[in-house]
């Protein structure tokens, strides 16, 4: 019913997907987890070349939404977790290429940040956050403004959402965000944000 959204096609599994986004060119693709035959999954890496890949899904496991974003999708929002106006602004955010995570799924991501850290040895006090965020600076060399908009960045904030949390002006944040993914050495704010997650691997 928005005035800025026209649907071009539905399809019912990932390669019907891949041929109806080929030929109708869309702005965004709204694509599950779980479809027969090719799932979403698999055919995502072809599909984000095609255009902006939003993930619309019942799917929460946390391993699950890191491998759509180390994939290439620009968002990802679980059903039940969103409500109509969000789902809007979300397609809008995904056709200009801006990342947005619904806050169930960023919430999810944050709670496994630790997940694929090795086991210690022996036995040690739980990392917190603190400590998570203090280990991702010195390995990446990160300033203290740059973990300030790392923390931002992981719940799927945009750069205005950043500027805003912090006091600053976008140009800013951007000129950060630019620090930030060299640091990282990735490209894409999907490809950061699955990585400052603890998992996107080393690097």
């Amino acid at each position: 019913n928005d005035p800025g959204i026209d649907v071009c096609g539905e399809a019912t599994d990932g390669r019907a997907m891949l041929d109806l986004v080929a030929r109708e060119r869309p702005a965004v693709a709204l694509l599950d987890v779980r479809m027969p035959g090719a799932d979403g999954l698999s055919v995502l890496p072809e599909l984000v070349r095609l255009t902006n890949v939003l993930m619309l899904t019942h799917s929460d496991e946390p391993e699950v939404i890191a491998r759509a974003l180390r994939s290439g999708a620009v968002g990802y929002l679980v059903h039940g977790a969103f409500d109509s106006d969000e789902l809007i602004r979300t397609v809008h955010d995904a056709a200009a290429g801006r990342m947005r995570l619904s806050p169930v799924a960023a919430a999810i991501l944050a709670q496994g940040i630790t997940a694929t850290a090795p086991e210690p040895a022996a036995p040690a006090p739980a990392a917190t956050p603190a400590d998570t965020w203090a280990r991702l600076s010195a390995r990446h060399h990160l300033s203290p403004r740059e973990v300030e908009v790392c923390r931002e960045l992981v719940t799927g904030a945009s750069n205005n959402e950043i500027a805003r949390a912090l006091f600053i002006e976008p140009k800013t944040v951007k000129n950060h965000l630019n620090s930030i993914f060299a640091k990282l050495g990735v490209s894409s704010r999907s490809h950061a944000i699955a990585l400052l997650l603890g998992t996107a691997g080393d690097h």
